[in-house]
């Protein structure tokens, strides 16, 4: 065997061991690939989840207290009729929902969810249909995260809105359909 012959040997023994590791690495990355796939499909499912105990919290409070529930009707209707106690639960049970749908925003930030946001849009528009969660809304909203207040402004302001994702960690707004 001349040293030719080795060289040629340890060239095919090269390339061999080159696609070895290819293929090696693409197993990888299929098999990464499909954990990240899982994962986001569980960070969505524990975000729904979430969402929906929080909100669900809120209105088990209103669902399980008439009184709560007349005063959030009054109030909603004519926030000016509350006397200062009612007018005090009021605006602390409507932070509480503001609270809520900011931390849904939050989340569906984290997991670009945008059908989660459409669904929290639709309550939100319907609640802007009333006279005392605007107000409510209006005195309240400086407490709120800025980015939260454009995505819902922009939302209350034409009903038909849609969720765009502006991706990269921009965040999540609302824009016309």
């Amino acid at each position: 065997m001349t040293l030719e012959d080795l060289g040629n040997i340890g060239d095919l023994l090269g390339g061999i061991g080159v696609v070895v590791t290819l293929l090696y690495l693409a197993l990888q990355i299929r098999q990464n690939t499909k954990q990240l796939k899982a994962d986001s499909i569980a960070a969505r499912t524990i975000a729904i989840e979430s969402t929906t105990t929080d909100i669900g919290k809120w209105i088990g409070e209103i669902v399980e207290n008439r009184d709560l529930a007349e005063l959030w009707s009054r109030g909603l209707v004519d926030i000016e009729q509350l006397d200062e106690t009612d007018r005090l639960r009021f605006d602390y049970l409507g932070m509480q929902l503001l609270q809520a749908w900011q931390t849904v925003f939050r989340r569906v930030e984290q997991v670009d969810d945008p059908e989660l946001w459409m669904m929290t849009l639709r309550y939100i528009n319907m609640y802007f249909r009333s006279p005392g969660f605007r107000t409510l809304w209006s005195i309240n909203k400086k407490l709120l995260v800025p980015d939260f207040v454009t995505a819902i402004e922009a939302a209350a302001v034409e009903p038909k809105s849609r969720l765009t994702s502006q991706g990269s960690g921009h965040g999540v707004t609302a824009a016309p359909a």
